[in-house]
């Protein structure tokens, strides 16, 4: 917003950004620690269709050491797996990763038209504002369970 003279109004655009921000972080799980790796930005749409749903994150390991995301499931899904998108010619396709290695000092980034966890044959329908359990299973760490909240389906990462 302006004054009439076409001079911004102090303090405007901290609060525009602000409000952006907690806006974009609603619908987002919080930051969690477990040992060397820190989890952020987890959410899941609600799926569009009645037996599969994606789970997206990214996964830092802060550690010396490398790990390797091995397996998952969720309290919602007969059974979960993740799937990479590679190209094949003018195409794009899923494919079943088994695991996904993590090196020390490295990410893995799960999102949208990339790299994500598939949840198949859901017991139940999740709904916006509903959460997910996802427990993931590490070579090095273990299982770590995350709460993923459910966003309504194409909102904003």
């Amino acid at each position: 917003m302006t004054l009439a003279t076409g001079t911004p109004l102090p303090g405007r655009r901290a609060c525009l950004v602000a409000a952006l921000t907690a806006l974009a972080c609603r619908h987002q799980a919080p930051a969690i620690r477990s040992g060397d790796l820190e989890f952020t930005g987890a959410y899941s749409f609600a799926p569009v269709t009645p037996d599969e749903a994606s789970v997206y994150f990214r996964v830092r390991n802060l550690g010396a050491s490398d790990d390797t995301l091995t397996g998952a499931n969720a309290d919602i899904a007969a059974s979960a797996m993740f799937h990479g998108i590679i190209a094949d010619g003018a195409m794009r396709r899923m494919t079943r990763l088994e695991r996904i290695p993590l090196p020390a000092g490295g990410s893995i980034i799960l999102e949208p038209g990339a790299t994500h966890l598939m949840l198949m044959h859901l017991t139940r329908q999740p709904k916006p504002g509903d959460s997910i359990a996802v427990d993931l299973e590490f070579r090095r760490r273990g299982r770590v369970r995350l709460t993923v909240p459910v966003r309504p389906y194409g909102t904003g990462d």
